[in-house]
């Protein structure tokens, strides 16, 4: 899904897609005149029932100052047609980073987000924070907050109950970016799907060749092949990750900025010397969900677990099954790819239960 004139509603349609509707009255200082406000609902009237329209995009990354004016344009939209989401998308950390100091730039980050969702009360929070970077002789180097922001707009959206959403970096669209390969991109997903985000989009899907995306005018890169497989393996876990909540996420040493060490009483012991990412999640019927997810995005990782989980199942994304996970003495192996992830699930005893 991807921002889109009401032109090409009929063609999505056509072809099976669906679009976010990009239009000029789509913004904050509509709400500002009566005259705009009625053009506004006379476009909605026309569109609110095609069957290519997903959502209404409003604006990229807002200052608070405009937060009155998105809150009207947001509760008007939800008013005229609850059926489809009204998009925004907030801004990185990295604003407050530059402005103050680390330590009061997370302060600052965070009231930023509580001003946006107690002022917006938006349905889905969205952001996008760029981490692949390059330097002016082309060496490769990574941004250091990738997890921080991503712990911070993960407490935001739990905070109020609604989900978030990852627009994460597909393009070089600056000439320090560097195009993510098909591992980076699958360490990005998955990095953000242990923290409990519910959604994926992929800055730059679509656009001109000078913004060097995955389709440039209207053609494809090779690299797309890949994200395609990579969206299978989202669809691939999606059936269970959407019946889980994220209540804990953690890293093995060293730490990243802004994360937390592994607990000593956490449900599986990991015991390698490769890099991890685990996030524990909740769900109905006594279920606890563990993913995993190799945290290097170069190599692949071989990791031995102690289990202290009862009746541990692993799930196999290729045919959508469990397996139950068969131990030598509470310990067993397996390997992630670089950037990969596995999904265990295991059901606690019930209160006096004698079960083994």
């Amino acid at each position: 899904m991807i921002p889109a004139w009401e032109q090409t509603l009929d063609y999505a349609s056509k072809h099976g897609m669906k679009v976010m509707l990009e239009h000029g009255l789509l913004s904050p200082e509509t709400v500002r005149s009566e005259v705009k406000l009625k053009e506004l609902d006379g476009l909605i009237e026309r569109i609110k029932g095609h069957p290519a329209l997903e959502a209404y995009y409003i604006v990229d990354e807002p200052k608070a100052n405009s937060f009155a004016d998105l809150e009207r344009m947001v509760a008007h939209l939800r008013e005229k047609d609850p059926k489809h989401l009204a998009f925004v998308n907030v801004l990185p950390i990295i604003p407050a980073i530059k402005g103050e100091g680390k330590d009061s730039a997370v302060g600052a980050y965070q009231d930023y987000l509580r001003s946006y969702l107690k002022i917006v009360k938006p349905d889905l929070l969205s952001y996008d924070y760029y981490h692949f970077f390059r330097t002016k002789d082309g060496k490769p180097f990574d941004d250091t907050n990738f997890f921080l922001n991503l712990s911070l707009i993960r407490d935001a959206a739990l905070s109020e109950g609604i989900p978030f959403l990852n627009i994460i970096q597909c393009s070089q669209f600056l000439d320090y970016w560097r195009m993510p390969n098909e591992n980076e991109l699958r360490w990005l997903v998955n990095t953000t799907l242990c923290y409990g985000g519910r959604g994926i989009s992929y800055f730059l899907y679509w656009g001109p060749e000078k913004y060097r995306g995955l389709y440039r005018d209207g053609k494809p890169i090779a690299l797309l092949e890949q994200v395609s497989k990579i969206n299978k393996e989202i669809l691939d876990l999606s059936p269970i990750l959407m019946t889980l909540n994220s209540i804990g996420v953690y890293h093995s040493a060293p730490l990243p900025t802004g994360t937390e060490p592994i607990p000593t009483d956490f449900p599986v012991d990991l015991q390698s010397d490769h890099e991890f990412l685990v996030g524990l999640f909740s769900g109905s019927n006594r279920r606890t969900g563990i993913m995993i997810v190799n945290r290097n995005y170069t190599e692949a990782a071989r990791v031995k677990v102690r289990s202290r989980a009862h009746n541990l199942q692993q799930y196999i994304s290729a045919n959508r099954s469990w397996r139950a996970v068969k131990t030598l003495e509470g310990v067993f192996s397996f390997t992630l790819p670089p950037g990969g992830t596995t999904l265990f699930e295991y059901k606690s005893k019930p209160v006096g239960s004698t079960e083994e």
